[in-house]
């Protein structure tokens, strides 16, 4: 790999418009909605996407996958805790154990003090399929399993509200010199935020490899899981407004929805997700076909818990994602993945 990327190069992302301008273009059950068919769901099946992530796609996301026949070359979690005040993240290793430094560790045992913030990460994860009675006993539960360690591990799965996911697919070209991938940095938080303000992600990689405008989108959603009631917001380049490096990464603002209509009703969201997708190209000289290199790949989540100036998201190859004002931020947990030239 080239000795550019050893060198670190920091860019800050032009500030960008809110996506929630485009609110208005949000599908309401008067339209017509595309609908992936039955075909489009088992070719995502067929290639192993997980569940997870085939739930952070639009529509258009599966058909244009299945259209495509494009190939899915790899999939990557990242675990946290994510609230209006806690950002707790650890890593699960391939013993499948969790992996949680001090600094995390010492939040996550004082969030575990303070019941009514637990119990309200658990009403909102578990929303559709438990009741107030058996989400108190679960409480209690916590509080008690916090005498040894391993019971400590289950308890911080339990309160893991927020995943984050990175997919590449190879598409196939007819020029052996060209390396085509589709990029998709995924989020799902079963949590309501008290405070909606601009939050931002991105997704950052290295090797140069440039981002084709036309083929950027966003997608969100918010879901109201007891009554199944959810509300979509699609954002096509150049209509939305997306924050761009060249040969480097892509990233979006995003109003958080504070209320779901569908029909007469209005619901408080339980959960949010999203993605930020678009394919990446390589031109590499004829001498190098066939040469297997790896690229690393980032992606990150920032919520915003004081009304303030924005951030901005720097970027920095190889990929690093950080955000000036970052005390006005919640980070998700670092999502880090590897594709390679040839899949």
């Amino acid at each position: 790999m080239s000795k550019l990327f050893t060198k670190t190069l920091s860019v800050i992302l032009v500030a960008a418009m809110l996506f929630s301008c485009v609110i208005a273009n949000a599908v309401t059950p008067e339209e017509t909605e595309l609908v992936p068919s039955a075909e489009a769901y088992q070719y995502l099946w067929d290639q192993g996407f997980p569940h997870e992530v085939v739930e952070t796609l639009s529509a258009e996301n599966i058909m244009e996958i299945y259209n495509g026949q494009y190939e899915l070359e790899s999939v990557s979690f990242s675990y946290g805790i994510l609230t209006d005040g806690d950002s707790i993240r650890y890593e699960i290793n391939q013993n499948g154990d969790i992996v949680m430094d001090s600094e995390n560790r010492t939040q996550f045992n004082a969030l575990l003090k303070d019941k009514a913030k637990v119990r309200n990460i658990l009403h909102e994860k578990f929303a559709a399929s438990t009741n107030e009675e058996s989400i108190a006993l679960t409480v209690a539960d916590l509080s008690a399993n916090m005498k040894n360690l391993k019971p400590v591990d289950s308890v911080i799965r339990i309160l893991t509200n927020f995943y984050g996911m990175i997919t590449v697919l190879n598409i196939t070209t007819s020029l052996e010199t060209m390396i085509k991938k589709k990029m998709i940095y995924s989020w799902n938080w079963n949590y309501n935020p008290s405070l909606k303000l601009l939050d931002q992600y991105a997704v950052a990689w290295e090797d140069h490899f440039a981002y084709l405008p036309n083929t950027v989108s966003s997608y969100y959603c918010a879901t109201h899981s007891p009554s199944g009631a959810s509300q979509e917001l699609s954002v096509n380049y150049p209509q939305g407004y997306f924050m761009f490096i060249p040969n480097c990464s892509m990233g979006i603002k995003a109003n958080l929805l504070p209320v779901i209509v569908s029909g007469n009703q209005q619901y408080t969201p339980t959960k949010h997700r999203g993605n930020i997708q678009g394919n990446i190209v390589k031109y590499i000289p004829s001498a190098q076909v066939g040469e297997q290199n790896a690229v690393n790949v980032l992606g990150k989540y920032y919520h915003k818990t004081i009304d303030a100036s924005d951030g901005a998201i720097t970027v920095s190859v190889p990929p690093s994602i950080t955000i000036t004002f970052s005390n006005r931020y919640e980070e998700s947990p670092n999502t880090t993945a590897v594709f390679y030239y040839y899949n």
